[in-house]
């Protein structure tokens, strides 16, 4: 049995800033997609923000790298990572150190 092509989930990355998303949200939906069934990921703050503006309901995640500072602390702090993810309405987030190899994924 083959899997229909719109059951699978889609994981989009946007690596380029705010003024791909109306054209990538334009192409997903020409694709026809299930928007259910599409989760858009991005390293960068302003297309997130960019994508809830346009497009709220879509799943989105942060994979943000936390970045140790000479004193010691870890940039973004707690504080902005919790404020970012509620103001952007974010349905998770990836918060590790920048030499981890691997994502770990919280479910907001």
């Amino acid at each position: 049995m083959q899997a229909k092509l719109f059951s699978l989930i889609w994981v989009v990355e946007i690596k380029y800033g705010p003024e791909i998303v109306k054209p990538l949200l334009d192409a997903i939906d020409a694709g026809g997609h299930d928007w259910r069934f599409v989760i858009v990921i991005s390293l960068i703050q302003e297309s997130l923000t960019e994508l809830k503006a346009q497009r709220p309901s879509v799943d989105a995640y942060w994979p943000s790298y936390l970045k140790e500072q000479p004193d010691g602390s870890f940039r973004p702090s707690i504080v902005e990572i919790i404020v970012a993810t509620e103001s952007l309405q974010l349905k998770g987030l990836a918060a590790n150190r920048e030499e981890a190899f691997l994502l770990n994924w919280f479910q907001l």
